[in-house]
């Protein structure tokens, strides 16, 4: 887990927190001040994978005191889309929420254990199964698909914590 912090007076600074599976707080050290915390999954600890970002404003006293940020953990889906051979095609994809806010952001498809493909935000890549790049918030999303050659398509996908849900769409 990451946290960045910003002081009235303009410092500035993150620490980046790791644990192994064991649960309990993390502690961080501030000088008394206020403070804007932004609370982020770091690299390195598997339970924090799906860590949704968190920001708040705090004031810390000259004595020392205990902080609690609610956290929240949400998920992310794969699209395999493709066509009757079973080859993966390219297209676009909206994603709205429940509320009908635009989410769309990149897909990721992976080459190797090392490497990746970065689209535009909502391209669907050829080549393999395109990984939503964002952690969304858990509910349900309506995924507005478009292929050139195959049509359109809408499709509901339910987004749980810590879970990444498989879209499945075969095109004609």
């Amino acid at each position: 887990t990451t946290i960045r912090w910003r002081s009235d007076d303009g410092r500035e600074g993150s620490e980046h927190l790791v644990r192994d599976d064991r649960s309990g707080p993390f502690r961080l050290f501030l000088e008394p001040g206020q403070y804007q915390l932004r609370v982020f999954a770091g690299g390195g600890e598997r339970n924090g994978v799906y860590l949704l970002p968190v920001e708040r404003d705090v004031e810390v006293a000259t004595t020392s005191q205990s902080l609690t940020l609610q956290v929240a953990f949400g998920g992310r889906f794969v699209v395999h889309a493709t066509d009757s051979r079973g080859l993966y095609v390219a297209g676009t994809c909206r994603v709205l929420d429940a509320s009908g806010t635009d989410r769309t952001s990149m897909f990721v498809t992976r080459i190797d254990d090392r490497s990746m493909n970065v689209g535009n935000p909502g391209e669907v890549m050829a080549g393999g199964p395109n990984e939503f790049s964002d952690i969304l918030p858990p509910g349900e999303y309506l995924l507005e698909f478009d292929f050139p050659e195959h049509g359109s398509q809408r499709q509901r996908v339910t987004v749980k914590p810590r879970e990444v849900a498989d879209v499945r769409i075969r095109l004609p």
